[in-house]
């Protein structure tokens, strides 16, 4: 009878999967439950009304009186949004706008679409450590430090929220697992489903349409594995990936005259090249200004000579914060000549400025692509300023962990971005292609921000659950260089 129960018995393994399985569901409940949300902002608020006008009129745009179609706002995410608030989220049929927002408990309904992109997440986060590591034993315990370090660095705060930021991590971590998965079993079944969630990620993050224009074509060179076939199912994404863009470029063509994903990039691009106009001074205050709390309080300011009074109004580096009480009030006073920071300068001062001196041709300063040729012709007049100060902007960019806060959270957040940005150059290097393959998407979208925007951090935190996935490969892998044997094999080999 003993032996008989001893192999009954679940394995380590099992036992393991089923905490896995436990913690992220804990994880849900625990979100869902803390979950009260009493308003939504300007782009959620877009996110709403085109999900809202899709399901109600079956027009998908951002109009807030007479229906017409629209692209301000990526649609794959507001897609899933109007499905949820036709059968799920019991919102009734006819409610308009100002009514939901207004109502705690159908806002509350409508943002468990949520639900989906994080139990998503967690799953694919959990299928990548499988992947990439290995005993299966080693891979279950990373991924439940991965899931839990991702909802609370992250995930937590976007439960509240419309914005597209936790769909595009889901996404971005599920292209990861397609690429990988295309790598390990090289068939086309693989790469046409890894195309299409690439695609369902460009329409969700529409600034991956522009470095996927370089992404495709190398795929092949990392499907060495493939035998003679690499050529062959990098098309097969290709294809993947214009079945899922491609008909809503299209639609755009026709009904806008213009292939775009979605509008919004003349306006940010405008704004980044503000920034160009540092000074020295600036430039090195820059790093003090968005380093995160710990960094500036214990090096920046005793070291270095900054202080905090420098980023007020009137100060050295007052251009450099987003929010001064100076640009408030002369924007209450319509002096938008007097704005101060680059980011009101850019958003609001330089477009009227624009306008007045294109009124007498009658241009219509206030579409996208006079925006964007206005904020190229910047560009292109400075073009080695451009590229220098991309440094201090993909600074900002890499402090995006909600616990940055604490010294913990600063290690945590500085190790992971160092891993997600360093692992596609050490995978070449040290011919580990999977490496590559599972960081190459969160890599591209970094240094797009990083040269094309102003590179708030709120860009930058769908890339959290890969960078820890990142961190954790790598502190396995170096713990194995130094004899740390304590699993069969380390990480997979690429």
């Amino acid at each position: 009878m003993s032996a008989r129960l001893r192999l009954s018995l679940p394995k380590p393994v099992t036992i393991l999967s089923f905490l896995v399985l436990a913690l992220s569901a804990a994880l849900v409940w625990q979100g869902w439950s803390a979950l009260q949300v009493d308003s939504i902002g300007d782009d959620a608020g877009q996110n709403l009304r085109s999900a809202m006008n899709l399901w109600q009129h079956g027009i998908y745009g951002e109009s807030a009186d007479a229906v017409r179609a629209g692209y301000r706002r990526e649609p794959f995410p507001n897609w899933i949004l109007a499905a949820h608030l036709k059968w799920l989220a019991g919102v009734p049929a006819g409610i308009r706008f100002q009514e939901l927002v207004a109502d705690p408990q159908l806002l509350k309904r409508s943002m468990a679409v949520n639900l989906f992109y994080l139990i998503g997440l967690f799953l694919a986060l959990w299928g990548l450590c499988i992947r990439l590591i290995s005993p299966r034993w080693v891979a279950h315990l990373v991924a439940m430090v991965v899931i839990y370090f991702s909802y609370n660095a992250f995930a937590v705060d976007e439960l509240g929220s419309l914005n597209t930021e936790l769909p595009a991590a889901f996404l971005i971590v599920l292209t990861s697992l397609g690429l990988l998965l295309l790598r390990q079993k090289c068939r086309i079944r693989w790469a046409i489903l890894a195309g299409l969630i690439f695609g369902c990620l460009v329409l969700t993050k529409a600034s991956g349409a522009y470095f996927a224009v370089f992404l495709l074509p190398a795929l092949p060179l990392f499907l060495n594995r493939c035998r003679g076939r690499s050529v062959a199912l990098g098309l097969c994404v290709a294809l993947g990936f214009a079945l899922a863009v491609l008909p809503w470029m299209g639609r755009n063509l026709v009904e806008f005259g213009k292939p775009a994903i979605a509008k919004g990039g003349g306006v940010v691009l405008l704004i980044r090249s503000v920034y160009d106009e540092m000074t020295p001074h600036e430039y090195a205050g820059s790093f003090y200004s968005f380093a995160p709390k710990p960094l500036r309080k214990a090096i920046f300011e005793p070291y270095l000579g900054f202080s905090q009074t420098q980023l007020k109004c009137g100060g050295s580096l007052e251009r450099l914060q987003r929010d001064l009480s100076c640009d408030e009030e002369a924007m209450a006073e319509g002096r938008f000549d007097n704005l101060r920071s680059f980011y009101q300068v850019g958003k609001r001062g330089l477009p009227r400025m624009l306008h007045q001196e294109v009124a007498r041709k009658n241009i219509d300063s206030s579409s996208e692509d006079f925006l964007e040729a206005a904020a190229l012709r910047r560009i292109q007049s400075m073009p080695l300023k451009h590229v220098l100060v991309s440094v201090p902007l993909s600074w900002r960019g890499m402090w995006s962990f909600d616990n940055r806060r604490t010294w913990f959270g600063v290690l945590i957040n500085g190790l992971a971005m160092f891993s997600l940005l360093a692992m596609p150059f050490l995978g070449i290097f040290m011919r580990k292609f999977d490496w590559v393959l599972i960081s190459i998407v969160g890599v591209g979208y970094f240094l797009f921000y990083g040269l094309f925007t102003h590179f708030i951090t709120r860009y930058s935190e769908p890339l959290i659950p890969l960078s820890l996935v990142c961190l954790s490969v790598l502190l396995l892998a170096i713990l194995r260089r130094l004899g740390v044997y304590f699993f069969d094999r380390g990480v997979v080999p690429s």
